[in-house]
């Protein structure tokens, strides 16, 4: 598991001001996952449109679909949380897949993706990135993996979880994302 956010969550949400914005109940994203001792509200959980797929080239080459190293994406995002004592605790997943690409001559495809904590400023509380490896055995041509991830978000009294959103994105060069907005 990978729980390298809770410290980054502490000092970070500790100053955070009361948001309130989208709070009530009604669970939020994690809503239909969770039971009865679901707390009443849970921070929202998306991927990043422009961050969720990543088409790596080899480097110097150009951009011509021979010179793919791999192509990844994350598929789907799960979990649930429930309540701890001043806080809570999500348990999410990441579904990440890869495709290899005419020019990878290693068989994997090494990236990183990360997890940002916001609050309902869209102020970033909190921000990890986490490395990933999917090898191409043999030859296999696509392959993906499913990461998770527990974090625990502190609440200050009064505050919601629902007052903070959490985001999942593939980390990306800025040509990447450059490639990713001329080919939606």
């Amino acid at each position: 598991m990978r729980s390298r956010l809770a410290a980054l969550l502490a000092a970070g949400l500790s100053l955070a001001a009361c948001g309130g914005g989208g709070g009530g109940s009604g669970g939020g994203w994690f809503g239909w996952l969770t039971g009865s001792d679901s707390p009443s509200s849970c921070p929202p959980v998306s991927k990043v449109a422009e961050a969720a797929k990543l088409i790596r080239f080899a480097p110097g080459a150009s951009q011509d679909l021979t010179n793919v190293q791999f192509e990844a994406g994350i598929l789907d995002i799960g979990g649930g949380c429930s309540s701890i004592d001043h806080g809570v605790k999500v348990d999410m997943t990441a579904d990440i897949s890869a495709a290899r690409g005419p020019a990878n001559q290693d068989g994997k495809a090494s990236f990183s993706y990360f997890v940002a904590v916001v609050d309902d400023s869209q102020n970033i509380m909190a921000r990890e990135e986490y490395p990933i490896e999917i090898a191409f055995p043999g030859n296999q041509t696509r392959n993906g993996q499913r990461e998770q991830l527990e974090e625990t978000i502190p609440l200050g009294q009064g505050q919601q979880a629902a007052a903070f959103h959490i985001y999942v994105g593939l980390v990306l060069t800025q040509d990447e994302v450059a490639y990713n907005r001329a080919h939606p």
